[in-house]
C-alpha cells in the first residue's frame, strides 16, 4: 500500500509542476490545415509567418520512386503562402535564390530568415536571406552569408539573434561542433565556442528566457562495417553575454540527460508562454535509427517529452497519433499554436500535411 501511495504522490507532484503542459499519457489533440498542393510533400522545408500569413519554402523529396528503388532526391525553390480567408495555398511567383532544403528558418519582425541547407547538388550552402512582404508581394533579400556552408544543423531565435548549432559542412554528412550567431540588426555572423560533447547533425533547438537550448542529435562514427549512427541523449544550454547590444561570447552548461534521444524532430521545440517548459514532439530514437530495412520501418517516436527549465528535469507527457509523427521538418508558432509542417514520415516518404497543436490547451 505504501508503494502505491508514493507513486500516487509522485504523479500528483508532476501534475502540479506543469502549469502549461499537463502530464497525460493520452494522445494530444491535433488539427490539420489544408494539405500543401504537392502529392508527396517535402522534408527539410523552411517556414515562418509574415503579417499573420503562413509561408513555407523549399524542401526535398523523391518525386518518382523511393531511394531503395533507385529514386533520385530533388530539391525545390518554390514558396507557398496560405490565404487566411480562403484557407487555400498559393504558389508564389517569387522563388528562393536556389533550390534548398535542410537548413534553419525563423520568423522575425514581419519577415522570415532562411539560413543554410543544401542544394540540388546535395552540397551545403552559406545562403542567408530574408523574405518580406512589400506592397502585398513577397520579396527576398540576400544577407551576409554563413561563415561556413552548413546543412542539417538546428537553430532558433533568441531576441535579435539567430543561433545555429551543429550540422554538416560536406555532402557526406559528417557532423561538426560548430556554433554561430547572426546579429539580425547588424547583418553580421560571428563564430562562438563549439557546442560541447560529440559533433552532431539533426539536433533540436529551443529558446526560453533569453537562453539557447540544444537537445539530442545524431552522432556518426566510422566502424569496420561502415558508419554507425548513435542518437544522443545529452542536452545543453547557452547563455549569451551581451555587451552594449552585441554578443560577446557566452557560457555553455550541461543539462540533465534526456531519458531517450529524440533527434531530427520538429525544431525549434515548443516553449510555453511563461518560458518554464520546453516540449519536444517526437523524433528518432536509437532503436529506430538502427532499423535497416526502410520498407518495414516501424515509424517514428510518438512520445512528447517535456523539459522543466527551472528544475532541470524531464517528463514524458503524452503522445501524438503515431501516423502523424514526422522528422526533418520546420515548426512554426502562430497564435499560440504549434505547427508541424510536412516532413518525413518514413525513410524517403514525405507527407504534404501540416498539423496544428494547441500547446497551451493541455
Amino acid at each position: 500500500m505504501k508503494k502505491y501511495i508514493k507513486i500516487w504522490m509522485l504523479m500528483t507532484m508532476i501534475f502540479q509542476e506543469s502549469e502549461i503542459f499537463a502530464q497525460k499519457t493520452n494522445e494530444w489533440n491535433v488539427e490539420q490545415i489544408p494539405v500543401l498542393p504537392d502529392v508527396q510533400g517535402f522534408a527539410g522545408m523552411y517556414a515562418g509567418v509574415i503579417e499573420g500569413m503562413l509561408v513555407v519554402a523549399g524542401g526535398a523529396n523523391f518525386p518518382d520512386k523511393m531511394p531503395w528503388e533507385g529514386g533520385i532526391k530533388t530539391w525545390y525553390n518554390t514558396i507557398y503562402t496560405l490565404d487566411e480567408e480562403t484557407k487555400k495555398w498559393r504558389m508564389s511567383d517569387v522563388r528562393l535564390p536556389d533550390s534548398l532544403a535542410y537548413g534553419v528558418s525563423t520568423s522575425y519582425d514581419g519577415s522570415i530568415l532562411i539560413v543554410g541547407g543544401s542544394n540540388n547538388s546535395n552540397q551545403p550552402v552559406t545562403t542567408t536571406c530574408r523574405i518580406t512582404l512589400e506592397k502585398g508581394q513577397l520579396a527576398i533579400k540576400k544577407l551576409s552569408p554563413l561563415p561556413m556552408a552548413l546543412v542539417n544543423m538546428c537553430g532558433t531565435l533568441v531576441g535579435d539573434y539567430l543561433f545555429v548549432a551543429g550540422g554538416s559542412t560536406s555532402s557526406d554528412g559528417w557532423p561538426t561542433t560548430g556554433f554561430f550567431v547572426y546579429d539580425i540588426r547588424l547583418d553580421y555572423w560571428k563564430q562562438l565556442a563549439d557546442i560541447p560533447g560529440p559533433a552532431r547533425i539533426n539536433a533540436v533547438s529551443a529558446s526560453a528566457a533569453g537562453v539557447f537550448y540544444l537537445f539530442s542529435g545524431i552522432q556518426l562514427d566510422r566502424i569496420e562495417s561502415g558508419i554507425k549512427r548513435t542518437i544522443l541523449t545529452d542536452a545543453y544550454s547557452y547563455t549569451p553575454q551581451i555587451v552594449n547590444g552585441v554578443i560577446n561570447g557566452g557560457k555553455w552548461k550541461r543539462l540533465a540527460d534526456m531519458p531517450r534521444g529524440m533527434a531530427a524532430g520538429p525544431s525549434p521545440a515548443a516553449t510555453s508562454r511563461n518560458d518554464k517548459h520546453i516540449l519536444i514532439f517526437g523524433g528518432l530514437d536509437d532503436k529506430t535509427a538502427q532499423h535497416a530495412d526502410p520498407r518495414t520501418h516501424p515509424g517514428f517516436l510518438p512520445d512528447l517529452l517535456q523539459y522543466d527549465v527551472a528544475k532541470d528535469t524531464w517528463h514524458f507527457c503524452g503522445t501524438l497519433p503515431k501516423k502523424e509523427m514526422r522528422l526533418t521538418l520546420p515548426s512554426v508558432t502562430k497564435n499560440g499554436k504549434y505547427l508541424l509542417i510536412n516532413g518525413e514520415i518514413g525513410p524517403g516518404v514525405r507527407t504534404n500535411t501540416t498539423i496544428v497543436i494547441d500547446i497551451n490547451a493541455q
